[in-house]
């Protein structure tokens, strides 16, 4: 199951890792049943969908991401340059 999201696996270990003052709070998906929300679940991480699909635009979609991030208390997110995260969160490459 890890081969699917390396990435997101070595962030988690990484995390748990003695020398990171860093800790994952949890993993989001715009896919419901995505692999590494059944990944992360396992390795006692929450998990939660915002699902592209239910906003009419993608500004409502990445307004609900970071509205729900910010309630988890995220201050660092993994994801892609040109993120619309980037603007709120400090971002991993």
């Amino acid at each position: 199951m890890w081969d699917t999201w390396n990435n997101s696996k070595a962030l988690i270990e990484e995390a748990r890792g003695p020398s990171s003052s860093g800790e994952i709070v949890a993993v989001n998906s715009n896919r419901p049943g995505a692999q590494g929300q059944r990944g992360a679940s396992l390795a006692g991480i929450q998990t939660l969908v915002v699902d592209h699909k239910r906003y009419g635009s993608r500004a409502e979609f990445d307004g609900t991401v970071v509205h729900v991030l910010e309630e988890f208390g995220v201050k660092l997110v993994s994801g892609s340059r040109g993120s619309p995260l980037e603007d709120t969160f400090k971002l991993v490459l």
